[in-house]
């Protein structure tokens, strides 16, 4: 059934976390952060489009797919960027470049202004300071199947039409790898893999814009944001604010796209993915 690789297991020491490779270790390297809804195989038809010029990790992170639970419940910014860059030390990584989308856009900037020495290039992709949660809320298909997280399928056809019903335009490989690596068949009823403590951890910590703003000014390195064209969450002024504290960065919108561009639109997303990464002089290949 899958088309995806096996994870490595990287054990940290009070969390195990898997990482799906994509490439040869011979390529420069390739973090990839994916969002709050998700697994590291969010990132699998990018990741193999870029396997011969990269060598790209690409981790659940803690709590989802996987990954493990921590004990403590600890899902804050700081925690996922300890995680990563215990991986990327694990791989004996002293130079990268990092992408996240959503949630992991946030965690890949806040990985780059903590760690400058480490990141020569950071993509972030639907993600920003100033989000506007309930305008992408509104650009939601209108027939999305309404399922409280956490709730559990009577059977994969079930899940499938749920997934399908949220992410129209993404190929059923996609909305496969999405299930598969998000649920597991547990006691005759299709059940979470995630850990349902994220939600009202997140709940329990907002962060306002000027919260999420402060990583995006220490970030050194050359920058791009990919934004979609219908999701409305990063508004231009937003992105423009964004790039006028970094001393490197542009944005950009992938035409066709909601929040999961780079799955709306695989072509132009990976385009333009790989023209930013072309342009990394510090990982030049």
């Amino acid at each position: 059934m899958s088309d995806w690789p096996t994870p490595k297991f990287v054990e940290l020491p009070s969390i195990r976390i898997a990482v799906y490779e994509y490439g040869t270790p011979s390529r420069p390297p390739l973090l990839l952060l994916h969002g709050g809804l998700s697994t590291g195989l969010n990132w699998h038809d990018i990741a193999t489009g870029l396997a011969d010029e990269w060598f790209v990790l690409a981790p659940d992170s803690r709590g989802r797919g996987l990954s493990g639970h921590p004990e403590d419940g600890d899902y804050s910014t700081e925690a996922f960027v300890s995680d990563a860059k215990a991986v990327v030390g694990d791989y004996g990584i002293s130079k990268l470049a990092i992408g996240g989308h959503s949630e992991g856009g946030a965690n890949a900037t806040a990985f780059a202004a903590t760690y400058p020495d480490i990141v020569s290039s950071l993509l972030v992709l639907e993600n920003a300071h100033d989000l506007n949660f309930a305008a992408m809320a509104a650009s939601a298909p209108p027939n999305a199947i309404k399922v409280p997280i956490g709730t559990t399928f009577a059977d994969w056809d079930e899940a499938r039409r749920w997934q399908i019903s949220h992410l129209p335009n993404v190929s059923i490989e996609a909305i496969d790898r999405r299930i598969h690596s998000r649920l597991v068949e547990n006691d005759g009823a299709i059940a979470w893999r995630e850990d349902l403590r994220i939600f009202p951890y997140k709940g329990a910590h907002p962060q306002t814009a000027d919260d999420r703003l402060e990583p995006i000014k220490k970030v050194q390195c050359r920058t791009r944001f990919l934004l979609a064209t219908s999701s409305n969450l990063v508004s231009d002024e937003a992105a423009d604010t964004a790039v006028s504290n970094m001393p490197d960065a542009s944005w950009t919108r992938i035409p066709n796209t909601g929040h999961n561009l780079h799955e709306d639109n695989l072509g132009d997303s990976l385009a333009a993915i790989r023209d930013f990464l072309a342009g990394d002089e510090a990982l030049s290949l």
